[in-house]
């Protein structure tokens, strides 16, 4: 089992979250975050600019899809540090409704939660 399928295994085992949550994205949170903390929802960006409007919820890549596509950790983290801006950390979100978003693997998680932090 590669690394990420096991935090993701661990998370879902944690009595504190397990069968609490229907959907799991992992995201770069642009400040330091901590598990239990509720997260603001995300801004909207047009043309690679951030706009004063909100999404509905925060924006992350579907955890689910990554496993089935077996990706690595090391994969995961890079593909969520191009979004890296800030002094932030990598976290796994969670929540219990959900919307697709514009990019491929975005989903965007209504009262999302973080539930682990990564780095």
């Amino acid at each position: 089992m590669n690394e990420f399928k096991e935090i993701y295994k661990n998370i879902a085992e944690n009595e504190n979250y397990k069968n609490e949550y229907r959907y799991y994205g992992i995201r770069f949170h642009y400040a330091e975050a901590k598990a239990g903390e509720y997260l603001e929802c995300s801004k909207i960006w047009v043309d690679g600019e951030a706009t004063d409007s909100l999404e509905n919820g925060v924006c992350a890549l579907d955890v689910f899809e990554m496993i089935d596509d077996e990706w690595t950790m090391e994969e995961i983290i890079d593909s969520v540090s191009e979004y890296e801006y800030g002094n932030g950390s990598v976290v796994i979100i969670a929540g219990n409704d959900m919307e697709y978003g514009e990019d491929r693997r975005e989903i965007i998680i209504h009262d999302a939660i973080v539930v682990d932090v990564i780095k």
